[in-house]
């Protein structure tokens, strides 16, 4: 609570957290091509191995260098891997439209090496939030990856379009914010089924051949909203609207003492804090 007795809602402003955005590449469900071929001819059993590419991607170019994980087994069920991928650009230099696209490659002995799919999600919210916590991607079979419009292979339909499991995951990352009101009993009820909805969805997907790539993203304390970086003209406008002394601040430099603050397009909050290590 605030000290007038009001909810205080702290956050992070995205052009203050100097970190290098990371992502875990969990896991694959679903049968890969090479693997379904080989069940359907009976051929005999073969080592056949995935791997994903990770490319940070705005304004129709790549954002630094890509990222990829180590090579995994693949089995009928899909494929491991549990890795932590970390790309060179830092969060406070993510342009709004960032997206996150990813690019699954199949290998098979005596064969080339094959482009399973591609899947893509925006890093930030219509709201300017970060995105955070667990993703759920569906992989586009037969799709490879265009920079110039990520937007045509997103991994995940809007939340209206959304399957029953979809909207309680959804309810699932609101629960985890704090937004929903927490009860212990009900909690660990609900937990449990929709433990057992997701699951059976999953099946689901195996048995009608649809990827899906299970994803996941850090979590900072409090949410992070996106803020441009201040430019050379706003900082000298703000040393400028100091130097004024007593007065109405020129437009310029009132715009840049708000962003400074925290205050930019989001209003009065918080506050945010430098996050580094």
């Amino acid at each position: 609570m605030g000290s007038k007795g009001k909810p205080e809602w702290r956050f992070y402003l995205s052009c203050d957290v100097d970190l290098q955005v990371k992502v875990r590449v969990c896991s694959l469900y679903g049968c890969l091509p090479g693997v379904r071929r080989k069940h359907d001819l009976q051929e005999a059993a073969q080592p056949t191995a995935a791997f994903a590419v990770a490319q940070l991607v705005a304004g129709g170019e790549v954002l630094g260098l890509e990222a990829k994980t180590t090579y995994a087994e693949t089995m009928l069920e899909g494929c491991k891997w549990s890795e932590w991928l970390t790309f060179c650009v830092k969060y406070r230099d993510l342009p709004a439209d960032t997206y996150l696209c990813l690019s699954l490659y199949e290998l098979c002995e005596g064969r080339p090496m094959l482009l399973v799919g591609s899947s893509t999600m925006p890093m930030f919210s219509k709201k300017g939030r970060l995105k955070s916590g667990q993703q759920r991607l569906q992989v586009w079979e037969g799709c490879a990856l265009d920079v110039s419009q990520p937007q045509l292979l997103l991994g995940k339909p809007s939340l209206s379009q959304r399957s029953q499991v979809g909207h309680l995951e959804h309810l699932v990352k609101l629960f985890s914010r704090g937004d929903v009101p927490r009860c212990d009993w009900l909690d660990m009820l609900a937990f449990k089924e929709v433990q057992r909805l997701r699951s059976a969805e999953l099946q689901e997907a195996v048995g009608q051949q649809v990827l899906l790539l299970s994803l996941e993203l850090p979590v900072f304390p409090h949410a992070v909203l996106y803020q441009q970086p201040l430019t050379a003209a706003a900082v000298v406008a703000q040393a400028a609207g100091k130097k004024e002394g007593p007065g109405a601040p020129s437009a310029a430099a009132a715009a840049a003492a708000a962003a400074a603050t925290g205050q930019g397009p989001w209003g009065p909050g918080g506050g945010s804090d430098i996050i580094c290590f």
